[in-house]
């Protein structure tokens, strides 16, 4: 055994020696690697075995002066990232290294050429992170060669390459773009999930492409996943009535890259309009919105898609058991001119899938859609009853990114939201038929302007047209009788948004800029009586407005320690002498390692808002109509809010806390008592104040790629409306306490989410009796009798949720990937009472008849999608 020892000692030794008594004097530019190889054998007389694959491409530039073999041989493994191994004198075998890399690299300023310190760099496959140093340098060891890498700085635009480019042994140099838009640092990552964050200035940001699964969605839908966000909600279950805060839904803007949206769902509620899978990031505002924010009191909802030029094609395509949707980004001239497409549409007209069904018995319940459907002429025989039922909604985007010079950016914006609903019924033997048609529409055109004057000053200009349209028909034939209704709503707005962004130090900001927006709204109303007596009823009503407005904001911000948001914005109206004086404050303070204050403040006004107009012949769904304040009957709807909180964070932890104080005036409301009413100077419409006091706290825990959380919101709205009634009562939508967990795990490539919601019941006025308005004639006329006013409390609402999804890669190189995922809503099956109403029964005896929305039954989904 000791003879071995000593024979390999020997060997060892014999070989080090032999290589370090080779002389080696080389200077090689740019020469291809087999063309080296082959030098290297003529010249000093070593073997080298290798396969072509290994070495093909790969050049070498070498400056060697009086080496050995081994300086040699570790130089060549460094510039080739292949394995050289010197296995007895003079034979060297060269192969593949494992497919791990190490990176490396230093970033800089690209307008000063100051080294970047403290900036991240994030594995996006790992979740690995390092940090520059001082001479904005990084190195990381054992990288994939497909990994992604993210390169951050809060002061930077953020930045993405590949690890294969960074693995170079002369660490390449990267510039990065200040940016002068986004000063805020990101105070708690994965916000609930990972994909969701939330900023100094008190937004929640969602990364549209970061994002994990959330409970019950197959799809990252922004207006669904927001609903998990304490002090956001929908007590109907739909998208288009969203709560935040005790606003309305009509109340919160929602922009789609600057451009102001009106429709904002499909399929009645049931999911947004916005495909998700070109959404870049979306940022919202429970309270303490940005100055650059006007014309609403609520939430504020910005949705933006790319705005890069695309490196290289890529896209995607996928279903559910809804709809179908594809996109495409494709670079036209590169690093100066891009194009983004998107489209979707339902197939459910074609194809009716049992997420469908579940789906339409949600949205269609008592009205006729849903009647016809399941059989209301039942006693009619199949060959004389023709029955049509038509559904389908479509969405398209286009967007195209052009940039003449590195100061210069263009972009041209599309959005066409659209959603038809026809049904038909005949009952040919006895020449009934009956037929609703309803369509919404939501069309935009838009272009921005960025300019970049210097490292400091950014301006931006933007110029948008909206058009939104609702149009709904009842035609009722009846044995020679026909009553024909048609209502139509129209919005149009124009919109002109400047702005200057100047970055006067590295921890302070200023933004100036004006806004101009013309909105133009009208409503039809006609209904027209056939046979006997023929009638005509009437009503007409357009008009317009234009808003101007200043605005300035100052941001003050100094990492980990203290960041000011204080702005003024002033509008002026065409129907009003009187300017509105709206300022904001955002304040945020780090106490210690652990604790974080903060203070927000702001008025708000807004001169659009939504009425619920009702017609006995009306399908629900159409009766949601924009109007325009006139300062006469109809005001401007304002708001003051305050707010104050704590945020904890460690060790996993994070303890977010939210508590405010909100007050409306000239919020509208419908008198319950007017629903049912036969009297003609009953008033339907009051005006009023609300106050909404609250509390939102997310607790959560984050451990690896697990994530779990809960989400209270404690809440009271309070309405106060004179001219009905004295005392104050609860708006619709309260529901004083909102409960919701959630869990979140992902596993590789597979992901799981699982979640429970739990609220309150929401208000409702009783009816307590009938009344006759003319009891002596032969044909009276009934009105319901209410109680007070939302005196009565629904029954508590609850829903378990939970969905998973796997990803799946055709080739190594991972260019191509598919996603399979399956989600279930309210698995329990439990029938929530969402809303209740009531109506008149005349089968006999004039009866009260309660009828009860319930909420979405148990509902599967299923998606399967295609990217590259």
């Amino acid at each position: 055994m000791q003879k071995k020892y000593f024979l390999f000692i020997f060997l060892l030794i014999g070989q080090l020696s032999f290589c370090q008594e080779m002389n080696i004097t080389i200077n090689s530019n740019n020469t291809p690697f087999k063309e080296f190889i082959e030098y290297l054998e003529k010249k000093y007389d070593l073997r080298f075995s290798y396969k072509d694959e290994a070495i093909n491409g790969k050049k070498i530039t070498l400056n060697i002066k009086n080496g050995d073999l081994k300086e040699l041989l570790n130089k060549l493994e460094e510039q080739t990232l292949l394995e050289i191994d010197l296995v007895s004198n003079r034979y060297i075998i060269i192969k593949q290294k494992n497919n791990a890399l190490t990176i490396c690299g230093y970033l800089y300023d690209k307008g000063t050429n100051q080294a970047i310190a403290d900036a991240t760099i994030r594995l996006e496959t790992t979740k690995k992170v390092v940090y520059t140093n001082t001479e904005g340098y990084f190195r990381i060891e054992d990288v994939a060669p497909n990994e992604v890498i993210d390169i951050q700085h809060r002061s930077y635009i953020e930045q993405k390459t590949t690890a294969t480019s960074l693995a170079n042994t002369d660490c390449i140099k990267i510039a990065l773009e200040l940016s002068t838009t986004i000063l805020e640092e990101v105070v708690i990552q994965n916000y609930l999930t990972q994909g969701i964050s939330r900023k100094s200035n008190g937004s929640i940001l969602i990364t549209q492409s970061k994002l994990n699964l959330l409970p019950g969605l197959t799809d990252p839908d922004v207006l669904e996943s927001i609903q998990w966000i304490p002090g956001v909600m929908s007590t109907s279950e739909s998208v288009s009535e969203l709560n935040i805060r005790g606003g309305k839904s009509d109340q919160n803007l929602i922009l789609w890259d600057g451009m102001n949206v009106y429709l904002s769902d499909h399929f009645y509620g049931m999911l947004s309009a916005f495909n998700p899978y070109i959404i870049k990031k979306t940022t919202l505002f429970r309270n303490g919105a940005s100055a650059q924010y006007g014309n609403r009191i609520s939430g504020v909802i910005d949705i933006q898609t790319e705005n890069e030029i695309p490196q290289k094609i890529n896209g995607g395509l996928g279903f559910n058991m809804i709809h179908a949707d594809g996109y495409i980004a494709l670079p036209i001239v590169k690093d100066k001119l891009g194009v983004i497409v998107s489209a979707r549409r339902s197939f459910t007209d074609v194809v009716p899938t049992f997420t469908y069904k579940s789906f339409s018995e949600k949205v269609f319940q008592n009205t006729r859609i849903l009647s016809s459907k399941n059989g209301i002429n039942e006693e009619y025989d199949e060959e004389y009853t023709e029955l049509l039922n038509k559904f389908y909604f479509f969405d398209f985007h286009l967007k195209s990114i052009w940039k003449p010079s590195e100061s210069n950016k263009i972009t041209f914006n599309i959005l066409n939201i659209k959603n038809n609903l026809k049904n038909n019924v005949e009952i040919l033997q006895d020449t009934i038929s009956n037929r609703d048609e309803l369509k919404t529409k939501n069309e935009s055109i838009g272009a921005s302007w960025q300019k970049k004057w210097s490292n400091n000053l950014e301006q931006e200009t933007k110029i948008y047209f909206t058009d939104y349209g609702s149009e709904y028909i009842h035609d009722l034939k009846d044995d020679g009788y026909n009553t024909l209704l048609s209502k139509k709503n129209n919005v149009t707005e124009l919109g002109l948004h400047l702005t200057f962004n100047y970055n006067i130090k590295e921890e302070q900001f200023l933004i100036i800029g004006g806004q101009f927006n013309q909105n133009k709204v009208g409503y039809n109303l006609e209904e027209q009586f056939y046979g006997n007596s023929s009638g005509n009823n009437k009503i007409n009503d357009n008009s317009h407005s234009q808003i101007y407005s200043a605005f300035s904001e100052y941001k003050y911000t100094k990492e980990k320690n203290i960041f000011i948001n204080a702005g003024m914005r002033v509008s002026g109206y065409s129907f009003n002498t009187n300017f509105n004086f709206e300022p904001r404050l955002y304040i945020e303070k780090q106490l210690n390692s652990y604790f974080r204050a903060k203070l927000s403040g702001e008025i708000r006004s807004q001169a659009i808002s939504q009425f619920i107009e009702l017609n006995e012949d009306d399908l629900e769904m159409s009766n949601q109509i924009w109007v325009l304040s006139d300062n006469e009957n109809i005001p401007i709807v304002d708001s003051q809010q305050i707010g104050t909180g704590i945020l904890f964070s460690d060790s996993g932890w994070d303890i977010d806390l939210d508590i405010y104080y909100k007050k409306s005036n000239n919020i509208s409301i419908l008198n319950p008592k007017s629903l049912t009413a036969t009297d003609p100077e009953t008033i339907w419409y009051h005006f009023g104040s609300g106050i909404t006091q609250g509390m939102d706290v997310l607790i959560q825990k984050k451990y690896k790629n697990f994530n779990t959380g809960i989400g209270y919101t404690l809440s009271q709205t309070d309405y106060l409306f004179e001219s009905i009634q004295p005392e104050t009562f609860s708006a619709n939508t309260n529901a004083k306490h909102n409960f919701r967990w959630s869990t979140s795990h992902k596993w590789d490539d597979l992901e799981f989410s699982t979640g429970f919601i739990w609220r309150s019941g929401i208000p409702y006025t009783q009816a307590i009796g009938i009344t006759s308005t003319n009891p002596n004639d032969p044909d009276p006329l009934y009105d319901i009798e209410y109680g007070n006013i939302n005196e009565s409390i629904l029954p508590n609402y609850y829903r378990l949720d939970c969905s998973a999804s796997y990803r799946f890669y055709y080739s190594a190189e991972k260019k191509m990937r598919s996603r399979i995922g399956l989600s279930f809503l309210n698995i329990l099956n439990h029938k929530n009472t969402i809303n209740r109403s009531y109506k008149i029964n005349y089968d006999s005896e004039p009866d009260i008849e309660t009828i009860d929305k319930l909420s979405l039954g148990f509902t599967a989904n299923l998606v399967f999608r295609l990217e590259w």
